[in-house]
């Protein structure tokens, strides 16, 4: 016999097994047969090994052992009121019987195998265990509840139960609901349009809301679902929209198991769930626009790559758990985010990422945590344009990027580069709230160091007022980067409504470009009023082939002077076009062209006819 300790959560003996593999996601110290895995990335409740003898203690429902007669593959739960496997053959062999222990006794349970149409009732005997024969010819989902009740929709002429609980719309596809419920929902075909149309969808903290399994663009929308253990999942499906519910009070609000291409926007999850979203083995999906209040998890992906996590408002997570959890996930991009509790946790996290490698977090607003972002055992995540003031921004292992290339756009400060990230503390002592900015562009002159292979050169800096706008002009609006101009000269025209131009200070007037800048010339500058509306303007110069150097192709290159008015800064921008072509530039209006060649053709005719007139 092999016996394995799961430290704090989990215990698994295993009686025939040659490799184990314990998923089992606890909270602290798991350990995974010969390689040792972190319990961070282990779910908990949740335990996935392959064997003959099984068991799980210390869960938040039953504690179950399971065995078989045949080594088996399994990842066995247990959730608040349900009992999930998958289950799948070593050897082979069809079929295995099975014995499960641990349910309270003489009790009857509802089985369902692969879906909620293959059901079976059982009563456990008097020491609450359970045997049965599974079989094993492809792998099955089993899932046991305490209770029953299932509406069924599919894609015939009453919707199958729609007619009895809502409106059904053939042509459509669509079931509207006109009636509360207190029973699970089935999609059972590809293309429905589940509308709940604001009505509740009421649980007894077993089985799921809405479940659907092997289906392709199902819709659900307008929902109100609470007291289930799993509100929505979607399983082994793809291409669903799940849009503008309100799943609440579930240990797990919305699950994607196994599911690809699917979308969860526009939804909300509120206090008292353990799961807010959940995604496992699943790729391609968005999660975008939801607000999740109050779950012990907001959104956790495990083994789950190339999805997009946008603009979700994670605002008040339990005390000591993760807002945003990757873990074993790659290629993902997280951007757009707010995790901001209302009050201060200070023992949560806000975006955790574990052995999860190639992901890009930008764009989103991390503040009163204990630590802003975790990075642990991940690899080449591109990490920048984040805002973070919390007691520890970031922790982190690994090889990360913490800024991007410097660009010409709005990063998340207001500034006019997206470069590193806003590095603060809630008590304004952070490194982009005293760093030093002398360019000035918005970004720190010096980096911020992390670690030795973790720095953010272009950290971002904490703006004390508003940079004041001027408008610029620049001339020419076209530049040729192949052309030999006689023009050694780019001129900008600054007008600074509200100020005196002569007070700008031409020592600090830059020209600015994605690839650096140029120093404006101290002469000649003049006053005047270059485009004639009424607003003094001054006239700077920056040399041509400079200018020209710093510059890319393209029909609207966005060009930035900034300098100083008054001891105020100010900034003002300006679009051209820039061509890179090496034919010779006539220096001539194109109208002038076609009327020389006419009056040339006029001139060798009336030559033509002067000279016939001698013969």
């Amino acid at each position: 016999m092999i016996s394995i300790k799961i430290c704090n959560k989990n215990s698994l003996r295993i009686v025939i097994g040659i490799t184990i593999s314990i998923l089992l996601l606890s909270g602290v110290e798991v350990i995974r047969a010969e390689v040792g895995l972190p319990d961070f990335l282990q779910v908990p409740g949740r335990l996935e090994a392959n064997g003959t003898l099984f068991e799980m203690n210390n869960n938040e429902y039953l504690n179950i052992t399971l065995s078989s007669s045949e080594p088996i593959n399994l990842i066995l739960e247990s959730i608040s009121e349900m009992i999930t496997m998958n289950v799948d053959s070593i050897n082979g062999a069809s079929s295995t019987i099975i014995t499960m222990s641990g349910f309270l006794p003489d009790t009857t349970y509802h089985k369902y195998e692969d879906n909620y149409h293959d059901h079976e009732i059982f009563i456990t005997d008097v020491n609450g265990n359970y045997t049965y024969e599974q079989d094993l010819s492809i792998e099955h989902l089993v899932f046991i509840q305490s209770k029953a009740g299932t509406k069924f929709i599919n894609d015939n002429d009453t919707g199958g139960d729609c007619s009895s609980i809502g409106i059904w719309d053939p042509s459509e596809k669509t079931c509207t609901l006109t009636t509360d419920l207190t029973e699970t929902i089935q999609i059972d075909s590809d293309g429905i349009i589940l509308d709940g149309n604001g009505h509740l969808v009421t649980g007894s903290k077993t089985g799921r809301g809405v479940y659907f399994t092997d289906r392709k663009y199902v819709t659900i929308k307008n929902l109100n679902v609470t007291q289930f253990s799993v509100g929505i999942e979607i399983y082994n499906s793809s291409f669903s929209n799940i849009k503008e519910n309100n799943v609440f009070n579930n240990t797990y609000d919305f699950r994607i198991i196994y599911s690809n291409d699917n979308e969860i926007i526009n939804s909300a999850t509120s206090v008292g769930d353990a799961w807010g979203i959940q995604l496992c083995a699943s790729n391609n999906n968005i999660i975008s626009g939801n607000n999740i209040i109050g779950a012990k998890r907001g959104i956790w992906l495990h083994y789950s790559n190339n999805n997009i996590l946008s603009n979700n408002t994670v605002p008040n997570n339990w005390y000591g758990s993760d807002c945003i959890r990757l873990a074993s996930s790659n290629n993902n991009t997280v951007i757009d985010n707010s995790i901001t509790p209302i009050l201060n946790n200070l023992s949560m996290k806000g975006i955790r990422l574990m052995y999860s490698n190639n992901n890009v977090v930008s764009g989103n607003k991390v503040s009163n945590n204990l630590v802003g972002i975790l990075v642990e055992s991940s690899d080449n995540n591109t990490i920048y344009n984040n805002c973070l003031n919390n007691t520890n921004n970031a922790i982190t292992t690994g090889n990360n990027t913490w800024n991007t290339t410097k660009t010409v756009g709005t990063n998340i400060m207001g500034g006019h580069y997206i470069g590193g990230n806003f590095w603060a503390q809630p008590d304004g002592n952070g490194y982009s709230q005293k760093c030093i900015d002398s360019e000035p562009d918005g970004i720190c002159d010096l980096p911020y160091k992390l670690k030795s292979n973790n720095i953010d050169f272009l950290p971002l800096i904490y703006k004390t007022a508003l940079l004041i706008p001027v408008n610029v002009d620049i001339k020419p609006g076209s530049l040729n980067k192949a052309s030999q101009s006689d023009e050694n000269t780019v001129t900008g025209y600054i007008e600074v409504p509200g100020f005196d131009v002569n007070d700008i200070d031409l020592n600090t007037v830059k020209l600015i470009t994605n690839h650096g800048m140029v120093s404006a010339q101290l002469s000649p500058s003049e006053v005047g009023d270059y485009d004639n509306d009424g607003i003094p303007d001054r006239m700077v110069q920056f040399d041509r082939q400079a200018v020209i150097g710093i510059l890319d192709v393209g029909e609207n290159v966005r060009v930035i002077i900034s300098g100083k008015i008054a001891a105020e800064s100010f900034e003002g921008i300006d679009e051209i076009q820039v061509i890179n072509s090496t034919e010779q530039i006539l220096k001539f209006p194109t109208m002038v062209l076609p009327v020389i060649a006419v009056i040339g053709l006029l001139f060798r005719f009336q030559r033509r006819k002067g000279k016939i007139g001698k013969y």
